[in-house]
């Protein structure tokens, strides 16, 4: 847990707390190293029901039309560093698109790329 060289979260670059191996149809079994929030979001996300996390502000990480990643935070500050965390992460893919929704309010605050996709 204190070690100097601890892995980063594949997602968002904070410090792991969790590991599990993913098959990757491209590329094979691979680590993927979670920080807690992402962890927690990509389980939520992977709710049979669909059901969404507590929270005001959702992220979501898009690929084409399908969602990839999910995450809900009650605070917009938090939700927004997220945001700039995840175009950082995930801007280089190809179709990646990252929104900013208020689902207390049912609006979108924000898109990247801001490109007349809607």
């Amino acid at each position: 847990m204190h070690s100097p060289d601890r892995r980063r979260c594949c997602s968002c670059r904070a410090l792991a707390v969790a590991t599990r191996v993913v098959d990757l149809a491209e590329l094979g079994l691979r680590w993927h190293d979670q920080c807690r929030d992402c962890m927690i979001a990509g389980i939520r996300l992977n709710w049979a029901a669909g059901r969404p996390m507590e929270g005001r502000y959702r992220v979501t990480l898009w690929t084409g039309d399908r969602p990839i990643l999910e995450g809900w935070w009650d605070e917009l500050a938090t939700a927004e560093d997220k945001t700039a965390r995840w175009i950082d992460t995930f801007g280089s893919r190809e179709g990646a698109r990252v929104t900013l929704d208020d689902e207390a309010a049912g609006t979108w605050l924000a898109s990247w790329p801001e490109e007349p996709w809607l």
